[in-house]
């Protein structure tokens, strides 16, 4: 027969510190079927943008959010990291854009040099002839 051991009382066991239950949740339709007794685990899953989302309606339907731990600290650092994460990409951007600006400009240069190498390499065939046919008569 098993021993009880140090189990924890069964009134309480299956919750969390704060005496809620956790439920895992991974949208917004799962949030507001919460009840009082509940609270809200937000899934690794969910993406910032979701859960950035799911954090704000939690906190206007007074849910509580377990793996949070404080909810206004959460949002302004992740906001904030979005918001430079963008800026980023935005001025990645732009260095490429003008990366292939300064490409198209190397390219048409390029282009515009090789019509005047090619008209020396003419000259150089013609003048190659003249002398053959000079050679040829002698």
């Amino acid at each position: 027969m098993p021993c009880p051991g140090f189990g924890s009382p069964s009134a309480v066991r299956g919750l969390h510190a704060s005496g809620l239950k956790p439920v895992l949740v991974s949208n917004a339709e799962q949030l507001l079927k919460l009840n009082k007794e509940e609270g809200a685990v937000i899934s690794s899953k969910v993406g910032m943008k979701k859960r950035l989302a799911l954090v704000d309606e939690a906190s206007k339907n007074n849910i509580t959010i377990i793996n949070i731990k404080d909810i206004k600290k959460f949002v302004e650092e992740k906001k904030k990291a979005f918001e430079e994460r963008i800026a980023k990409k935005k001025t990645e951007e732009e260095k490429k854009k003008a990366e292939k600006e300064k490409a198209k400009k190397a390219k048409k240069a390029a282009k515009e040099e090789k019509p005047a190498e090619e008209k020396a390499e003419e000259k150089k065939v013609e003048e190659k002839k003249e002398k053959d046919k000079i050679l040829a008569q002698k």
